[in-house]
């Protein structure tokens, strides 16, 4: 879920006219007038309603407001150019009063495109969940500032709304698309290292025979080798290394264009980390931004995909710092068993020797440079056409 800042709740109370209020206030102004002017007292009694009608309605729609609790549920990181569904959470704290025609909406941002939710009828001491959905039309971190809960009840001619000012905290990774061509290898279990990993209790090689023990799978028993024993042996499996995937990124920029080839090689490193993350693979990153170069080391998981993604959705401006810094701070124990992946939005960006020194160090080397050779392997998600 979102991460709520540390700051306290606050809260902004208002009310205003609405269209409808504004044309009824004229025409009693009108009806006034022309009541003073002929000494109609049933005009000028008239007019008295109509103003007790306004005032009522201001007081029965402030009242509504202040006495509902709101509460938010949205995800705290989602794919820039998903639909992205999040729950309000109503709660009428008056013990004889219903709540009627409650919109409810997050503050707007330039970033998001939003759409509120409605709650027509809430009772007395009671909840409503009502859905709400947004779609983030930029990576990074986007503060969500608050929500406005409004009614226009009883009559319409006063709109009256509450802001809960609550600031939370929302990671928008760059929009996943489609590879034109498998960049990936192999899957990791297909090319895993030779020798077996540490992490044994696995299915697939043989890592040694040990004594059985009563939780085991009878079907490991090695009957050849337990003939003649008092406590049979069984086979001790254990899981491959996982393959490791090297995602070396080329963020220098100077121009419009570039910055735009940029942004679409970001999104092509979000599709590659979670492909090569649902296969299993080990994943790193070498990235750099004016802060200076920054490198993950080779992980799987959810939390290692979610920072690695986390940190191509926070990245920023670089001015300084070329493909060769980058490379510079690769550690040669990560490209041993990995297959990098070098994104640079200019052709020729890496150099020949730095690519055979690349190529020799690591299982297997890709070069994708510039916005002709991008084109050939990635493609955006034609249905975030608007959005991109």
């Amino acid at each position: 879920m979102a991460r709520k800042s540390p700051q306290r709740r606050r809260y902004r109370d208002g009310e205003r006219l609405t269209g409808a209020g504004l044309l009824y206030v004229l025409i009693g102004m009108l009806m006034g007038a022309a009541a003073l002017k002929h000494d109609a007292a049933v005009t000028l009694l008239l007019l008295g309603g109509m103003m007790a009608a306004l005032g009522v309605s201001a007081l029965i729609a402030g009242r509504t407001v202040r006495g509902v609790r709101v509460t938010r549920e949205a995800p705290d990181r989602v794919w820039q150019g998903q639909t992205v569904h999040m729950s309000y959470f109503l709660a009428n704290e008056h013990r004889w009063f219903s709540c009627m025609g409650l919109s409810i909406r997050d503050l707007p941002q330039p970033q998001l495109d939003m759409a509120g939710g409605y709650c027509a009828h809430l009772e007395p001491r009671s909840q409503f969940r009502s859905g709400a959905r947004f779609v983030a039309r930029t990576r990074g971190r986007v503060t969500l500032d608050g929500v406005e809960l409004r009614t226009g009840f009883p009559f319409s001619l006063v709109t009256a709304w509450r802001r809960v000012i609550e600031p939370t905290d929302l990671v928008v990774w760059p929009a996943r698309g489609m590879l034109k061509a498998e960049l990936l290898r192999r899957g990791a279990a297909e090319i895993s290292a030779a020798s077996p990993s540490l992490l044994t209790g696995g299915q697939d090689e043989f890592f040694g025979l040990r004594e059985f023990r009563q939780d085991d799978n009878p079907r490991l028993i090695h009957w050849r080798r337990s003939a003649g024993r008092t406590q049979p042996l069984i086979r001790e499996m254990a899981r491959p290394l996982p393959d490791a995937l090297m995602l070396v990124i080329d963020t220098l920029t100077t121009d419009a264009a570039g910055a735009a080839t940029r942004e679409r090689l970001l999104r092509l490193a979000a599709t590659l980390i979670d492909r090569a993350m649902t296969r299993g693979y080990q994943v790193a990153l070498a990235l750099a931004s004016d802060d200076g170069v920054r490198t993950l080391a080779p992980a799987a998981g959810r939390a290692a995909m979610r920072d690695l993604l986390d940190a191509l959705a926070e990245l920023g401006e670089n001015t300084t710092h070329p493909l060769a810094r980058t490379l510079a701070a690769l550690r040669r124990d990560w490209l041993g068993r990995s297959q990098v992946v070098v994104l640079s939005p200019q052709a020729g960006a890496i150099g020949r020797n730095d690519a055979a020194a690349l190529r020799a160090a690591s299982g297997h080397l890709t070069v994708i440079a510039g916005a002709d050779r991008l084109a050939e392997v990635f493609e955006d998600d034609p249905a975030l056409g608007e959005i991109l």
